[in-house]
């Protein structure tokens, strides 16, 4: 009888582990497909938030671009408004000739036209005239050596001209002095004055008056050598002519 017993248990224990393989077997793949389901669902969402982030950062610089283009299309329109001007009068001017060399070829006559010697305005004249004249009347002992060291170019022949008629007219006496057509002195300013040590103040004084005409660097150098009552003026500059007649020394 304990035989059969234990026989008998083992036909149930048999029959238990068979069931169990068979339930284990089943439910293996529903337990994976449930896995393989929420790593899905969990994939998703992450790639819905990654697009959905992709998408705001795309909108923003579309956004961008459209205000960036918007402000660029308005500089160009406010260019054209100011350019336009120019543009007609160059194709009025060279009809026969594209927007791009009409507007060169007018470009190069401005330059041209900037550089032609202008008269002096009367107000500027009559300013210079009563300080120069109030300088003399400082100074009367002193003579003014004039010197052009760019002779034969048309504008600072003009500013030298003008320059020793402005001192003339003051009632200065005037000494005539040398006229060098490329005259190189690497210390000089482009109007140099030379003069004795103790004429300094009187020199400095006269720059600053006839700096109302000619802008640009200036300079007083002692000269021992120079006879006494008398300042050396050179122009040694090339000038380009303002519209009031003033000029830059370069």
């Amino acid at each position: 009888m304990e035989w059969e017993f234990w026989v008998s248990v083992a036909r149930w224990v048999g029959m238990i582990a068979a069931i169990f393989v068979v339930v284990a077997g089943t439910a293996q793949p529903w337990l994976q497909a449930k896995i393989d389901a929420r790593n899905d669902d969990e994939n998703s969402k992450l790639l819905r938030l990654q697009r959905e982030e992709s998408e705001t950062k795309v909108d923003t610089l579309a956004a961008n671009a459209q205000k960036e283009g918007e402000a660029l299309k308005a500089q160009v329109t406010d260019l054209d408004r100011k350019l336009r001007p120019f543009v007609d009068f160059a194709m009025r001017s060279h009809g026969g000739l594209s927007v791009e060399e009409g507007l060169s070829r007018l470009h190069e006559e401005i330059v041209e036209a900037r550089d032609i010697p202008k008269g002096l305005e009367e107000r500027i004249v009559a300013d210079v005239a009563a300080k120069l004249s109030e300088w003399h009347g400082q100074n009367p002992e002193i003579a003014i050596e004039v010197n052009l060291g760019r002779a034969e170019n048309l504008q600072a022949e003009a500013a030298f001209e003008v320059l020793t008629r402005l001192l003339t007219d003051a009632g200065i006496k005037i000494v005539p002095g040398l006229r060098i057509v490329d005259l190189r002195a690497p210390g000089m300013a482009p109007l140099q004055l030379n003069g004795r040590p103790e004429l300094r103040g009187n020199a400095q004084d006269l720059l600053s008056i006839l700096k109302t005409y000619v802008a640009g660097r200036t300079q007083f150098s002692d000269s021992a050598n120079l006879p006494e009552n008398l300042i050396e003026l050179i122009l040694v500059g090339i000038p380009e002519f303002n519209p009031d007649g003033t000029v830059l020394l370069e």
